[in-house]
């Protein structure tokens, strides 16, 4: 059962999905709640959080990529109240930014995951280890980090039993078009489904599925 189906299904009431394969708008069925800054993990990197002023340029990338410390990477967990005992599927959002810039807290980010969590997902917005010193071996090095961080971030939610996640229901999520390709790979390595929304819009309001 794909993850439209299952979400359509576990929903009094939801409409079927429509004949050209499109999902409906779903209105919200339940209340949020919702946990902030969870440590899922601590590692050895640069940040976990990107600068405010934008992608760092050569000479500022040069001078903070040579001491890494160790970072405690957090989450924040939208869940849906009163939804009953009934198994969730998880949505799990990784931020784009090219390994660089970015963060959990990003509004179109938070946004959508309150909205997913009010139709009965678990939804998980994470920060993960970014800053690479500059070429290919860098680039690479980040990319693995931030799988290893996803997939320790997998791990702790499916050992929390109060979250009731189906494991047979789970994808990952990036809110940048720049960040598929990535997620392509990232959703193939930890066995789970593949999202996308493109991050250049106003995501603070969901009118009729869009």
């Amino acid at each position: 059962m794909d993850m439209e189906r299952h979400n359509v299904e576990m929903r009094k009431g939801s409409s079927a999905v429509d004949a050209g394969g499109a999902m409906p708008y779903s209105a919200p069925s339940y209340k949020v709640a919702v946990e902030k800054d969870i440590v899922y993990r601590v590692a050895e990197g640069f940040w976990d959080e990107g600068p405010d002023h934008g992608i760092p340029n050569a000479a500022e990338l040069a001078m903070t990529v040579k001491a890494p410390h160790r970072l405690a990477l957090e989450m924040d967990v939208y869940s849906p109240k009163g939804d009953g005992g009934a198994s969730r599927p998880l949505l799990l959002m990784m931020h784009g930014g090219a390994y660089l810039i970015g963060s959990k807290n990003e509004k179109g980010q938070t946004e959508w995951c309150k909205y997913f969590a009010s139709l009965g997902y678990v939804a998980v917005s994470i920060n993960y280890r970014m800053g690479f010193p500059l070429g290919r071996k860098g680039l690479l090095k980040a990319e693995a980090d931030a799988l290893e961080d996803a997939r320790a971030a997998l791990g702790y939610l499916l050992g929390r039993e109060d979250l009731r996640i189906d494991p047979d229901h789970m994808m990952v999520v990036s809110p940048d078009e720049g960040a598929m390709s990535r997620n392509i790979y990232y959703s193939s390595a930890m066995g789970v489904e593949l999202g996308m929304f493109y991050k250049r819009r106003d995501y603070t309001r969901v009118v009729n599925g869009t």
